[in-house]
């Protein structure tokens, strides 16, 4: 926990006191191995970065006073759309790219992604909100990222990840590449040869194991997305996804 995070619901406003119970405090207390006096890294979600300094510590619960310092860190500039995952997965994904900034995840539907993922209980907002924390603690943020979730793959594509493309109704630059193993351009070099270009969206698309098909592959790339790989290599959903992201930082 490189940064400790509380609701504003949880501060009284008129003190700025906060007092924390649970993970975190037994986070805290095992961790840090905070002490009375001693000034930690918190955050309030969506809002400031700043110092909380304790006044009071046990096993089980955390006092202390927040003084609001600094805005979170830019945001990424990267978008990302990838195929719903196995639940795993997912959270590997989820975590790790929270920690890098990404704002905006969007999870679609593929013919090889498992029906049965659909209805995982990690889906539900409650669980989705854990993995948000964890990843936005791992990387010193505050905002929530906003997710959404589309089980109709050929609507999507053509309506909506097109219109996200092309961008009609406003001036906003977009590159958007599709990530699919094959002998492609390398991310690397792609992003190289563009370097002059400077990008207000970068929209990066993943598929499910196993890939995505021919058909959604032609029908990514007719919607106007560019097509590169990572490497002669296969590499693992969550690995591809922090290889990629890593040319953005």
């Amino acid at each position: 926990m490189n940064l400790i995070l509380f609701y504003p619901e949880e501060m009284t406003l008129e003190s700025n006191y906060v007092c924390l119970q649970g993970r975190r405090a037994e986070h805290i207390f095992n961790v840090h191995r905070a002490q009375v006096g001693d000034v930690l890294k918190a955050g309030v979600i969506n809002g400031k970065i700043g110092e909380a300094r304790v006044l009071n510590v046990t096993n089980d619960k955390i006092e202390f006073s927040f003084i609001p310092k600094n805005d979170p860190p830019e945001p990424s500039n990267v978008t990302l759309i990838i195929a719903l995952q196995r639940p795993k997965t997912l959270k590997k994904v989820l975590q790790s790219a929270v920690s890098f900034g990404v704002k905006k995840f969007i999870f679609i539907e593929s013919w090889k992604v498992e029906k049965s993922y659909w209805q995982s209980p990690l889906l539900e907002a409650e669980k989705l909100t854990e993995q948000i924390i964890l990843g936005l603690e791992q990387g010193v943020d505050t905002v929530f990222p906003k997710i959404e979730f589309k089980r109709r793959f050929k609507p999507f594509v053509e309506d909506e990840l097109s219109l996200m493309v092309n961008q009609k109704f406003n001036d906003k630059s977009i590159r958007a590449i599709i990530m699919h193993p094959g002998n492609y351009s390398k991310l690397t070099d792609f992003c190289y040869e563009s370097n002059d270009l400077k990008f207000d969206e970068n929209i990066l698309i993943f598929g499910p194991e196993g890939g995505f098909t021919d058909y959604e592959v032609d029908k990514i790339v007719e919607a106007g997305c560019d097509i590169c790989s990572l490497s002669t290599r296969i590499l693992r959903t969550e690995y591809a996804v922090m290889t990629a992201l890593g040319n953005f930082l």
